[in-house]
């Protein structure tokens, strides 16, 4: 049964306040099912790139999937359950699609194509967090998620 996703998606961790309870369809190829005391993500993201290695794409999806995975001690949870696939030849047939770069930058999502994209190096050339931290924020941003928390002028500069 496809449910159609509402005009703004709800906050999946808005779990102390009433939300919209249902199916919605984050990213074309993401789920999340709510409840009123839980939030199911599930479904799936295309991997492409020069750093998609099979070690790196498991890595990648082994940390959205532990982050992403909560429990509160109100009785609330988040049990997410995404799967990465690496190499496939359909790859832009899904709406969340994630790109790992060998190369210098920071990761973000696209806004308008729910494109993930990490870069395992900074612009020094040392290594990133991309695939053990920066994934599953990024990711959070893939279901709609704004970031909670705010730069003073002096980390901006």
């Amino acid at each position: 049964m496809h449910v159609a996703r509402p005009a703004v998606a709800p906050p999946v961790f808005n779990l102390g306040k009433p939300t919209i309870v249902g199916s919605y369809y984050e990213a074309g190829s993401l789920i999340v099912d709510r409840t009123d005391k839980e939030a199911r993500i599930s479904g799936f993201m295309e991997v492409e790139g020069d750093g998609a290695t099979p070690e790196n794409v498991a890595t990648a999806e082994a940390t959205i999937n532990r982050y992403w995975n909560q429990s509160f001690s109100d009785g609330r949870r988040v049990i997410c359950s995404v799967s990465l696939h690496g190499g496939t030849s359909s790859f832009l047939s899904s709406k969340a699609n994630v790109h790992i770069h060998t190369g210098s930058g920071v990761s973000h999502v696209n806004a308008l194509t729910s494109n993930l994209s990490l870069y395992l190096m900074d612009d020094s050339g040392n290594p990133t967090n991309a695939l053990t931290w920066a994934v599953a924020h990024e990711f959070g941003h893939v279901l709609g998620l704004d970031d909670k928390y705010h730069e003073g002028l002096f980390s901006k500069v």
